[in-house]
């Protein structure tokens, strides 16, 4: 099992951002680059990114979270357009809350005396 730390937007590191942002943005980009030259190839494929309810309404701790799914929002709209000529679709999902272990949270003293929390996957 692995943790993935959520904290205010203030307070997490570049590190964590970065490996949020990393896996997130940069891996569906990555999957996204490999896939679409067949695509046009083919002239024709569908493209599901997923997203989150959090790309449209954001709040406090998961910040940094949010931002990624924005970003992987605004890169299927962008990539809808960009590539409807060509018969490649762009499907965003944006599920909402599932009740599932990774909704599981366990608030931590970060060593600042304010608590962030940490999801359990």
């Amino acid at each position: 099992m692995e943790d993935i730390h959520l904290a205010t937007a203030e307070e997490m590191s570049d590190a964590d951002a970065g490996a949020v942002f990393a896996v997130n943005v940069f891996g569906l980009l990555n999957m996204t680059w490999n896939v679409l030259p067949v695509m046009h190839r083919q002239q024709s494929g569908h493209v599901f990114n997923v997203s989150s309810l959090g790309a449209c309404n954001a709040g406090p701790l998961p910040g940094i979270y949010c931002a990624t799914k924005h970003a992987i929002k605004a890169l299927a709209e962008t990539l809808a357009q960009e590539t409807k000529d060509f018969g490649i679709r762009v499907t965003d999902v944006k599920p909402g809350f599932f009740c599932t272990e990774f909704l599981w949270i366990v608030p931590q003293d970060n060593g600042t005396g304010r608590f962030g929390l940490w999801v359990a996957l």
